[in-house]
Order: C-alpha cells, then sequence, then structure tokens
C-alpha cells in the first residue's frame, strides 16, 4: 500500500504545480496547450474575437506536434468579458 500512497502524494503534488502554471496562463489570458499522455481528446477554448481562426490552427498544430494522432473532441468559441 505504501507504493500507493507515495503515487498519489506525487500525483497530487504535480497536480498542484499544473494548477499554479494554469492559473498563470489564465492571468496572461493565453491559450493553454496541454501536454503530456492523458489519452483524452483535445478540446480547444478561444476567445471569439479577430485571429481566432489562426490561433486556433496554430493550436492544433502545436498539439499535433506534441502527439501524433491525438483526437480532437471540438471548439469552444468563448465570449470573454473586457477587462
Amino acid at each position: 500500500m505504501r507504493g500507493v500512497e507515495a503515487q498519489a502524494l506525487a500525483l497530487r503534488d504535480r497536480l498542484r504545480e499544473l494548477n499554479d502554471e494554469l492559473d498563470s496562463l489564465r492571468e496572461r489570458r493565453e491559450l493553454i496547450v496541454p501536454w503530456g499522455d492523458f489519452e483524452f481528446p483535445l478540446l480547444v477554448v478561444a476567445a471569439n474575437a479577430l485571429g481566432v481562426i489562426n490561433q486556433t490552427l496554430q493550436t492544433l498544430i502545436t498539439a499535433a506536434a506534441i502527439r501524433e494522432g491525438l483526437d480532437v473532441a471540438g471548439f469552444v468559441l468563448n465570449h470573454p468579458r473586457p477587462a
């Protein structure tokens, strides 16, 4: 059971690190591209603004470079509030 507990603690610590990184990206309002091998399909969320098509294509190109054969679940055009 110790091995499972150690893995759970390591996973918890890594999730906290990822959450901190995501908070930093959210503050800068950048697109987020997941990394790692989570085996989940990609859901692209982008601001519904000028340049969204280019940003979305760049996200897909980057994601494909990270993992070949990545499934795309869909796209969400977000309507952000003015800062």
